[in-house]
């Protein structure tokens, strides 16, 4: 099946999904920025005893592409780490 606006790609049990298209990519960034800072976001967050990283989509989009970028075998050990079999 064909997205004119995003692209799918598969490597085992990890699906990478990458946006063809700057603007929406832009508008999902900004929405994450602002979900981030967000006061209700943030006090529903520290209720459930969980931690924020004060981050920028854009940073987290680096972050991601690092961990997407991480050597083969180093993804095969994370993979076993995090879904034992």
């Amino acid at each position: 099946m064909g997205y004119e606006c995003f692209e799918v790609e598969r490597d085992a049990r990890v699906a990478t999904i990458r946006l063809k298209r700057p603007e929406r990519l832009n508008a999902l960034r900004r929405a994450f920025d602002a979900t981030m800072k967000d006061p209700e976001f943030i006090a529903v967050a520290k209720k459930q005893h969980l931690e924020t990283i004060p981050a920028t989509g854009e940073e987290m989009a680096k972050v991601i592409d690092n961990i997407f970028n991480a050597p083969k075998d180093l993804q095969a050990k994370t993979r076993a780490a995090l879904f034992p079999q």
